[in-house]
C-alpha cells in the first residue's frame, strides 16, 4: 500500500502537534511524572505507526527481515545479504531474528513486528535522559523527548533508539554517581557503551563523553577494557553465534570497518552529487565517501579537543553535531544522534538545532506522499536547505561551554561527602583534592 497525501498530512500533523508540545512544556518549565511522560511517549509512536505501516523502508522491510531469517539458520548476516546491506556485530542480529519468530507465532505483518523492540527501545530512552538530566530538570527533559518529532518518527523500526539507551545506561552508571567509581561501575559503563557500539558503529562516538565523566586514569582504562572486552567477544564468538565461517571472519571485519551510507540529500557531498549528476554507488560518488570520512574523522577528533574539558554530556552533544556538519554519507535517522545529550544539558542556543532538523526531517518525510514525486527536483531544494541546517547545528553546539567542567581551587574541607541534588560530577572532596564544578 502507497504512502499516501492523506497519511503523509496526518503523520506532518501528528509530528507538529508533538513538538509544539514540547516546546510549550519548555516555556511552562513542566515537570509531569514518569508515568505521564511514558503515556505520552508511547501514545505518539503508536499513531505514527498506525499512520506509517504501509511505508516500506528498503533496509527495515527487507535487509532487516532477511538478517532475521540468517540468525534463525545459523547463517551469517553479512554473508548473506546484499553487498553493503548489513555490517554490524550480532546483538542486533538476535533482535530481528525474534521479531521473525514473533512476525510467525502471531501472523502479523513484518511492519509491525519488525518496528516492536525499537518502540520499546525509545520509552527506555524516554527513563534514561531523564536519569542523565538530574533531579531538578529531569522530568521535563524526559517528557520533551517523549515529545520529540524525529524521535518519535525514527523510533519506529531503527536501531538508533537501542543504541541511545545503552549509551545513556553507560553514561548514567557513572554520571549519576558520586566518585571514588568502583571497578564494576567502571568495567559495566565500558560494556554498556561496547553493546552500543556491536548493535551500530557510531556510539563509539560517546566514549569520549564516558572517559570525561570517569574521575580517575584508572576508572578509563577499565572502561576501555570493559568495551573492548565485549566488542572484541562479540567478534570472535561470530562463528558460534551467527555461523561464521573462521575463514570469513576477516572479511567481515572489513566490511564493518570499511561501511559508509550513501550520500543522499544531505550536505556538501550532496551538491556534488546533484551538480555533476553523480549515481549514488558510482566510483566517484565512492571516492567521496572516503574522503568525507577522512575529514569527518578530522572534524570529530577536533571537536574532542576543543572541547576536551567540557562537561562529559556536552562532549556527547559536540562528536555528532561536528559528524553531522562534515559527514559525506548520511541517512535521516542520523540526526537523532545528539538529540539526547542536547536535551539532557541544553547549550544556550539548542533551539536552534531541534526546531531547524525537525522542520527538514519533517518535510523530508511528507515529499513521498505528493502525486508525482520524482525525488530530483524536491530533493535539489532539501539538500541546499540542508546546509542552513548545518549552519544552525554548528550555531547550536556550546561554544560557551568549553571548559564547563574545569578543576577549581579546593574549599577548607576534611571529608568527602555527596551533596544533595548537585549535578553530575559534583562532590565535596578530601582536603587538598581539587573539586570539579560542572559548570
Amino acid at each position: 500500500m502507497r504512502f499516501t497525501m492523506s497519511n503523509g498530512a496526518a503523520v506532518t500533523e501528528l509530528l507538529i502537534v508533538a513538538g509544539v508540545l514540547a516546546f510549550i512544556a519548555e516555556r511552562r518549565r513542566w515537570r509531569p511524572p514518569l508515568w505521564a511522560a511514558l503515556t505520552v511517549g508511547l501514545g505518539f509512536r503508536l499513531q505514527a505507526l498506525l499512520l506509517t505501516h504501509m511505508t516500506k523502508p528498503y533496509d527495515i522491510f527487507n535487509d532487516y527481515r532477511v538478517v532475521g531469517r540468517s540468525v534463525l539458520l545459523h547463517q551469517d548476516p553479512i554473508l548473506h545479504i546484499r553487498p553493503s546491506g548489513w555490517s554490524y556485530l550480532p546483538p542486533y542480529d538476535f533482535v530481528l531474528a525474534g521479531e521473525v519468530e514473533l512476525q510467525r507465532y502471531l501472523h502479523i505483518s513484518w511492519l509491525y513486528a519488525g518496528r516492536s523492540f525499537s518502540l520499546v527501545a525509545d520509552l527506555a530512552v524516554i527513563v534514561l535522559i531523564g536519569v542523565v538530566a538530574g533531579a531538578e530538570t529531569g522530568a521535563l527533559r524526559r517528557f520533551q523527548y517523549a515529545c520529540y518529532p524525529i524521535a518519535i518518527y525514527n523510533s519506529l523500526g531503527r536501531m538508533e533508539a537501542t543504541c541511545l539507551a545503552l549509551m545513556l545506561a553507560a553514561l548514567a552508571l557513572v554520571l549519576r554517581r558520586d566518585p571514588p567509581i568502583s571497578t564494576r561501575r567502571a568495567l559495566g559503563s565500558g560494556a554498556l557503551l561496547g553493546l552500543a557500539a556491536g548493535v551500530n558503529s557510531w556510539p563509539i562516538l560517546f566514549l569520549p563523553a564516558l572517559l570525561r565523566a570517569l574521575p580517575s586514569r584508572r576508572a578509563r582504562l577499565e572502561a576501555a577494557l570493559g568495551l573492548a572486552t565485549v566488542v572484541g567477544g562479540l567478534f570472535v564468538t561470530m562463528p558460534l553465534t551467527v555461523g561464521t565461517p573462521v575463514r570469513d571472519l576477516p572479511r567481515d571485519a572489513w566490511a564493518m570497518l570499511t561501511y559508509h551510507a550513501t550520500s543522499g540529500t544531505w550536505g556538501w557531498s550532496a551538491v556534488v552529487g546533484f551538480v555533476y549528476r553523480l549515481h549514488w554507488y558510482s566510483p566517484a560518488s565512492r571516492l567521496i565517501g572516503t574522503v568525507g570520512s577522512l575529514v569527518t574523522l578530522a572534524a570529530v577528533v577536533a571537536a574532542v579537543w576543543w572541547w576536551r574539558r567540557a562537561h562529559p554530556l556536552d562532549l556527547a552533544s559536540v562528536a555528532p553535531c561536528a559528524l553531522l556538519a562534515t559527514t559525506a554519507s548520511f541517512g535521516s535517522q542520523y540526526l537523532m544522534w545528539p538529540v539526547a545529550s542536547l536535551l539532557a544539558r541544553p547549550p544556550k542556543r539548542a533551539w536552534w538545532f531541534h526546531a531547524s532538523v525537525n522542520t527538514w526531517s519533517i518535510v523530508l518525510i511528507e515529499l513521498p506522499a505528493f502525486p508525482g514525486y520524482l525525488g530530483h527536483p524536491a530533493d535539489r531544494y532539501l539538500t541546499m536547505a540542508s546546509l542552513l541546517v548545518i549552519l544552525a547545528i554548528i550555531v547550536a553546539m556550546p561554544w560557551d561551554r568549553r571548559t564547563a567542567f574545569a578543576a577549581v581551587k579546593p574549599p577548607v574541607t576534611t571529608e568527602r561527602t555527596g551533596v544533595p541534588g548537585s549535578a553530575p560530577g559534583t562532590v565535596q572532596p578530601v582536603s587538598g583534592q581539587p573539586t570539579i564544578n560542572p559548570g
